[in-house]
């Protein structure tokens, strides 16, 4: 499921500004069967849609490539400690949450999985640590939700923190997220070693002061064991 396609339609009323109302629709997303919402122009005679959305958290969990990451599908006897963690971390998000491991090792698809079982309770972002700084960089440094989300899932952390300028954004999030206890969580490939080079110390002495870390024992990659050629 992509992004939903923006209705438009033409509306000209100068002397009298429309109403615009949200109302649930007769469609139903095809993931959860929740109604959709629709976004509707107003006046005496007339409703015109400019906008259909849904009312669930489906389309942002397909934008993030995560809506079949789940408890079910993980393979429990690849990971069982790091499985059973991320579940009893679910059911009791009192802290933030550290995956580290190699690529393939299972992180993203349990950080995804923590993500189906609370998203009926708390909206959040899951996004990689590259996409977010592309999105302050391409949006005037617009990066309040980032820091307000009820939950934040930071992908691949330490990609793409190349500069001071990378390292203030994450400070800021990671510091007001800090202070305001917000559930977030991170993925990462890199060591603690790695970590500190890429983000320094202020920033990692804030995620481990207050993060359970679960290190993911695979030692090689789920998906290349499962290639194809």
């Amino acid at each position: 499921m992509g992004i939903i396609p923006k209705i438009t339609a033409e509306y000209s009323k100068p002397d009298d500004p429309p109403t615009v109302k949200i109302k649930q629709a007769d469609e139903k997303c095809i993931h959860c069967g929740k109604p959709m919402n629709i976004e509707v122009v107003i006046d005496d005679v007339r409703e015109l849609v400019i906008n259909k959305f849904p009312s669930c958290c489906c389309q942002k969990m397909a934008v993030a490539g995560i809506t079949e990451m789940t408890f079910d599908n993980f393979d429990q006897l690849r990971e069982p400690d790091a499985y059973k963690k991320a579940l009893e971390y679910s059911q009791n998000p009192d802290r933030w949450l550290l995956f580290a491991g190699i690529n393939g090792s299972g992180k993203t698809h349990l950080a995804a999985a923590i993500i189906h079982k609370l998203k009926n309770d708390y909206d959040f972002i899951f996004v990689t640590c590259q996409n977010l700084l592309n999105f302050v960089k391409q949006n005037d440094w617009d990066y309040d939700k980032f820091k307000t989300i009820k939950i934040l899932v930071i992908d691949e952390l330490g990609y793409s923190v190349d500069s001071d300028w990378a390292r203030s954004v994450l400070f800021d999030i990671v510091s007001h997220r800090e202070k305001n206890r917000m559930i977030t969580i991170f993925t990462t490939n890199f060591n603690s070693s790695e970590l500190h080079a890429k983000l320094g110390a202020p920033i990692l002495d804030r995620i481990l002061g207050i993060s359970y870390v679960i290190k993911m024992n695979s030692s090689k990659s789920y998906r290349i064991e499962h290639a194809v050629f």
